[in-house]
């Protein structure tokens, strides 16, 4: 993905509104399989030395709303934000001002813990911001949200609306400048016209991030069957039969070398 990502947010702005669109797509996957898959590294070698590390990222680009999207992104830092700050600051007590003030500060603390930097600052106003709507809209329609078959028809709208949002706060959280981010902001709003140029990029895309998307949705679909409960348990591809297993890692390998290995592009995270 960064060789989708690095022209776009590294360069002037001469890029049309299409190319900076599969840009912050391009990010938003490629931020996900950087974190977590280091993440995922991280926990399969230290299983080797007989350490259980806590699992940190849940399908995140699943969730319909901020809530459920920081219980599921980066859990162990959202789990220490609500424990050292959002609680210290006094949580939910002190009435609804106090409430949402203490959301903002979380956040805005959140986003200074990857850097003292204003792009940094930006990126966690607006998740600031999206949990504080996320909560109004709870008292509007009470605390359980929607509920049964409204809620299963709105859920992919939602989720769709809100995997943009999130995609929105990315552009801050990539661009090293405002202008930067400004540049990306005003190619979006030029208008989406695909060229020969983007269509490749889509297809080169899908190449790489399809397989892991379908399989992620498979492994959301069957845990929202068993119940949340089970997110702990053990991913359901390691429990289908075999040959079936063996076919979704064949098209994952494939997908690699489809890919092709970018030189000299290393964890976006080691910057933290």
């Amino acid at each position: 993905m960064a060789r989708i990502v690095d022209p776009v947010f590294s360069g002037d702005g001469s890029y049309s509104g299409a190319t900076a669109l599969l840009a912050v797509y391009a990010f938003a996957l490629q931020i996900y399989a950087d974190f977590s898959g280091y993440t995922d590294i991280a926990r399969g070698v230290s299983k080797l030395l007989g350490i259980e590390l806590m699992l940190n990222f849940r399908r995140p680009y699943f969730a319909t709303n901020p809530q459920e999207f920081w219980r599921r992104w980066h859990i162990s830092l959202s789990q220490w934000l609500r424990d050292y700050l959002y609680i210290a600051l006094g949580g939910n007590r002190g009435g609804r001002r106090k409430h949402h003030r203490n959301l903002m500060l979380t956040m805005l603390l959140g986003g200074l813990w990857h850097g003292a930097s204003w792009m940094f600052v930006i990126w966690g106003a607006i998740h600031g911001a999206l949990l504080v709507l996320h909560r109004l809209w709870l008292q509007l329609v009470g605390e359980r949200g929607l509920t049964g078959l409204l809620r299963l028809l709105l859920a992919p709208v939602l989720g769709l609306l809100f995997f943009h949002a999130v995609c929105l706060a990315w552009i801050f959280f990539r661009a090293r400048t405002i202008a930067g981010a400004g540049d990306v902001l005003h190619a979006l709003g030029t208008g989406i016209t695909f060229a020969a140029s983007d269509w490749n990029t889509v297809e080169f895309i899908i190449v790489c991030a399809g397989p892991l998307l379908c399989l992620d949705l498979w492994e959301e679909l069957h845990e929202r069957r068993r119940g949340v409960q089970a997110a702990d348990a053990l991913p359901f591809v390691f429990t289908t039969p075999t040959p079936l297993r063996g076919l979704v890692y064949a098209i994952l390998l494939l997908s690699l070398a489809a890919a092709g290995a970018p030189s000299g592009v290393e964890f976006i995270y080691f910057q933290f």
